[in-house]
This record gives C-alpha cells, structure tokens and sequence, in this order.
C-alpha cells in the first residue's frame, strides 16, 4: 500500500519533474551563455523591458495584434496597404473555421486544436510584458500555433464538413484576389524607400567604403554594405547592446587602418544608439544625406 502511494506521488510530480528538465534547466543555460560581444545572454535580453505594466502591455497588444486582425498587414516592413473593412476577412475565416471545429469534431480534435490556441494565446501573453515587441518576427512565436490549430480543423473539416472546407478556401482565394488588385495603391515604408539603397550606391561612388570604416546603426544597410562593396572595406554593426564594448576599438582600429569612420544609418533607426553616443566617435567632417537616410564621417 504504501509503494502505490509513493508511485500515485512520484507520478503526480512527473509534469514538474519533466518542466524543469525540458524547459527551465535549458533555459537557465541560455540566460548564463555569453555572446560574441561578452555579454551575457540575461543581460542583452534585460533590454527588451519585461514588465507587468498594464499601459505598456496595452500598446505592444495593439501593435502585435494588428497582425492577427488586419489582413492588409501581410507585408508589414514593406508596404503598407490601407486598412479596411474587408481586411477583416482573413481572422473571421478563421474564427468560422475553429468555431465549426469545436461545436462538431470529435473530443481528440477538439483538443488538439485548442490546445494549439492555448499555446498562441500563452506565446502571445509572454510578449505583452515585453516592451520592445513590436515586429511581425516577434508575433510569429504566437502566429505559429494558430496556423498549427487551423491546419488541424481543416484537416478534420475536409472529410467531415467538406462544405465548410470550400466555404473557407473561397474565402481565402477571394480576399487573396482583393489583396493583390489593391497592392499598386500601397506606400512604401520608410525603412525600405530607395533612398537607403541609393545612399548606399553613391558610399560605393564616392569611394568611401575604401577609406572608411563603415559602422552601420541600422540593420537594413549592414548587409547590402557587405554584399556590394569593395573587397579591402571594413563594415560592421553596432547596436546599443555593443556600443560600450565597441566604440573605442572601433576608433583604434580606424586610426591603426589610416581611415575615418562613416556612421550610416537614418531618422528612425539607430538601433537603439542617441545620438550623444553617436557623437563620441570622433569630430564631425562631413555628412551625406538622402531622404531620411543619412551617412556621417568622423575624424577619430
């Protein structure tokens, strides 16, 4: 009686036993790692400003959700596609679809696919307390279990309500026909205007990327940087998680290489940098404009 007893205990604490071995002992690893720049990995993800703070978990709940309302929002960091009413159409097709699973499906399917919902809704929770989660890579960790959720309804729906099954794929063809004729009215974000490639192309002209060292504060530029310079450039990318481990080397190896620095980046990327540490690079020679976009050459 008493081994059953101790098995009954021993199997009640299995989940916890089976947690703390997949997920929290991992975890821990990570937050101990350290990065390429000597930083530690629980350091570098204290930036991102977890909190509960209702203000805060507010507007990351509306910038993330965007992405599952509006349908429009499908190339977020390329174009930007007005919203309206008819965008409405890709999360109410979904909503027909789970709503048809769980009044009608079979126990294991119904559990399935709102476990699936549970998980996206737990993702998506664990991003509200994050401040800096604002981009659609960051609502992917969520977005990944509604589509797992939604494949497994239609899979069940397919054979058993092969009606709400075309009902949904018309829904999908219609609103994907909607999308693209609207597509030639779309504008074009900011941080993908042809002004940054063509400041990019006149560095190249200009021959800068020869006798400088290019220091890039804005992602976008770092890799056509990389892609279509010279062979002898010098290119990195400097955020504010390496700024203080960076700033001075950078400036001895641009004094040690007999060449300035050219800070590239615009307005509304500086990954993270003020301007007052951009500044601490040396004294201004010079500055490229095109648009928003903006190349500085500093004297080290």
């Amino acid at each position: 009686m008493a081994g059953d007893e101790r098995w009954r205990s021993g199997r009640s604490l299995l989940p916890l036993i089976v947690f703390v071995a997949t997920a929290l002992v991992p975890g821990l690893l990570l937050a101990a790692s350290i990065d390429r720049f000597g930083a530690r990995y629980a350091e570098v993800a204290s930036v991102g400003r977890a909190q509960v703070n209702l203000a805060a978990m507010s507007g990351v709940g509306q910038r993330l959700g965007r992405y599952f309302v509006n349908g429009a929002a499908i190339l977020p960091r390329t174009l930007d596609i007005p919203f309206t009413v008819v965008d409405v159409l890709p999360i109410a097709t979904a909503v027909g679809i789970v709503l048809a699973t769980v009044v009608s499906a079979a126990g294991s399917v119904r559990r399935s696919v709102l476990g699936a919902l549970a998980m996206a809704a737990s993702a998506f929770a664990v991003m509200l307390v994050v401040e800096r989660a604002w981009a659609p890579h960051h609502v992917v960790f969520s977005m990944v279990f509604v589509v797992l959720g939604l494949a497994r309804s239609l899979e069940d729906l397919r054979t058993r309500r092969p009606f709400v099954f075309r009902a949904a794929a018309v829904a999908v063809v219609l609103y994907a026909g909607l999308l693209a004729a609207r597509l030639p009215g779309a504008a074009q974000e900011p941080g993908s205007e042809a002004a940054k490639d063509d400041l990019l192309r006149f560095i190249r002209a200009q021959g800068l990327d020869g006798r400088t060292v290019q220091v890039h504060v804005a992602w976008g530029t770092y890799y056509i940087a990389h892609l279509f310079g010279r062979e002898d450039q010098a290119v990195v990318y400097l955020d504010r998680f390496s700024f203080d481990k960076a700033e001075r080397p950078l400036r001895r190896a641009a004094r040690e290489l007999g060449r300035t620095l050219l800070v590239v980046g615009s307005e509304a990327d500086l990954g993270g940098l003020e301007p007052a540490q951009i500044a601490r690079f040396g004294v201004l020679r010079s500055e490229y404009r095109n648009g928003s976009w903006w190349a500085r050459e500093y004297a080290p």
